[in-house]
């Protein structure tokens, strides 16, 4: 009975411990200036129809360290993540934190490529990326399902 006890007490220490590293990590990225990031998008062909297996590559600039309320006082790092679109053509980054998101590369059928916003008015195109830090940059995020922005691909010159 007293082993059985021991182990119960030893797993409820262990899941107390994960947890708050969990939480501690979250507010880790928010001290040093980072905000959740997700970013939703759709390529499609010419006639709007979704097009599946396309490598999009993100770009994520995220700090570190805390921000000092100084001239060049962020911290600033970047790490890359692709993802490839499903069936419908759909692509999500979902989950990750930082201060702004770039769509860096597109890969269709083994050759580089641009996208081109296709279903937004041109004031509200997120272009190839967003900055967390600016507000009106940050209102064209296409961060839910529902904000989805489909994409054209384009031939580079």
């Amino acid at each position: 009975m007293a082993r059985h006890r021991r182990l119960l007490q030893f797993t409820a220490l262990l899941l107390l411990i994960v947890a708050v590293a969990g939480v501690g990590s979250i507010i880790w990225w928010r001290i040093c200036g980072n905000v959740p990031i997700s970013f939703y998008g759709r390529v499609v062909d010419d006639a709007g129809r979704g097009m599946p297996d396309v490598e999009v590559t993100f770009r994520v600039w995220y700090s570190p360290t805390p921000a000092l309320p100084i001239m060049y006082g962020v911290g600033e790092s970047t790490w890359e993540t692709t993802s490839t679109t499903d069936a419908a053509g759909d692509f999500q980054l979902r989950r990750t934190y930082g201060y702004g998101v770039w769509l860096s590369g597109v890969r269709a059928n083994g050759h580089a490529m641009g996208l081109r916003a296709s279903t937004v008015p041109l004031n509200d195109d997120p272009g190839y990326g967003v900055s967390m830090n600016d507000r009106s940059s940050r209102r064209k995020l296409p961060d839910t399902p529902a904000k989805r922005v489909s994409y054209r691909l384009v031939k580079l010159k």
